[in-house]
């Protein structure tokens, strides 16, 4: 699908900005607002742009014709009805992003793709043991013999939610009871219903989440009710709105370069800055990396920063972490 018509909902300083570069760079872009006078004061903080363009891009003139492109409407069906995209930045409340994401369903084109910035994380406390053997069929292993048990997070590709879940070596927290298993829960898909609780998950408390996590660990339906109990298991949700910003598609450009060309007392440093090296984004590394890469260039120091170790390329280690993957068996 070729994307040509973008609406942003939320014309404020993030809004507005992301509409200002989508709008330089080709797109025809509508910003949405709650009222004409938040759309005035969108179109008030876009006035500052032009100049900012102009000292940044070889062709930053064209940025003086950018505002007077951009198309404002406080009508949510005007907004979006050609909408290819639509990128949500509107205030970081959750009653507003609910009755947002309820009209935007019933309004939004069929073609539209809605960017999913969500993320629902869950911290869930088990406290019946009559739930342990649901997860241990999948790690094969005690949950309490002090080892590593997931591993990473297991994806349980058939949910609705595209819910995850990992178990690390228990016990987790110094005051965390020795019978106890606390596990880490997150739902990507925000705007889906559930395939046992008739609800999204931003909907669901911290006890629906629990009965969806164990419909999909296999527990009997007819158990579901009683072992979701606060008693059995407490789980406790926790709304994360930027953090799928790390894994948005992107291309070369659409984030600063460490140490841009010509600078010579600015730098970025963080996951959102874009690092020559080989590394991924959402790691405690990469932001110390780009921090050594921004302080070795501008300060000229001679010192390499260390390289992303090639693990993918080496067949050694490859043999290694199948090895490990099949319990340290040979198969």
């Amino acid at each position: 699908m070729s994307i040509k018509n973008v609406t942003v909902a939320g014309g404020g300083i993030l809004g507005g900005q992301i509409a200002f570069q989508s709008q330089f760079m080709g797109f025809n872009v509508t910003v949405y607002d709650v009222n004409d006078s938040a759309l005035k004061h969108s179109e008030q903080l876009m006035t500052s742009y032009p100049d900012i363009y102009k000292n940044f891009y070889e062709d930053g003139q064209k940025a003086d014709e950018v505002i007077e492109n951009i198309r404002f409407s406080s009508n949510l069906a005007d907004a979006v009805q050609d909408a290819d995209l639509v990128i949500e930045a509107i205030p970081e409340n959750v009653d507003i992003k609910k009755d947002f994401y309820k009209q935007l369903s019933r309004v939004a084109p069929p073609k539209a793709i809605l960017q999913k910035s969500w993320f629902v994380s869950a911290t869930a406390t088990i406290k019946s043991p009559e739930i342990e053997p649901y997860i241990e069929r999948l790690t094969n292993r005690d949950l309490h013999d002090h080892k590593i048990n997931t591993g990473g997070i297991i994806t349980i590709t058939d949910s609705n939610w595209l819910m995850s879940f990992a178990v690390h070596r228990q016990p987790h927290f110094k005051e965390q009871k020795e019978n106890e298993t606390t596990v880490w829960i997150y739902g990507l898909y925000s705007d889906t219903k559930g395939n046992f609780v008739n609800k999204t998950i931003v909907e669901s408390s911290g006890e629906e989440i629990t009965q969806e996590l164990l419909y999909h660990l296999g527990v009997p339906e007819s158990k579901i009710k009683q072992l979701s109990n606060q008693n059995n298991i407490n789980t406790v949700p926790v709304f994360m709105p930027f953090i799928t910003s790390y894994f948005m598609p992107r291309v070369a450009g659409d984030r600063p370069d460490i140490v841009p060309k010509g600078s010579v007392n600015l730098a970025f440093i963080g996951n959102f800055a874009e690092s020559p090296s080989n590394d991924t984004v959402f790691t405690t590394e990469y932001s110390i990396r780009t921090a050594m890469e921004s302080v070795y260039t501008l300060l000229e120091v001679e010192r390499a920063v260390p390289e992303v170790y090639g693990s993918i390329y080496d067949i050694r280690e490859l043999l290694k972490a199948i090895y490990y993957m099949g319990d340290k068996k040979n198969h």
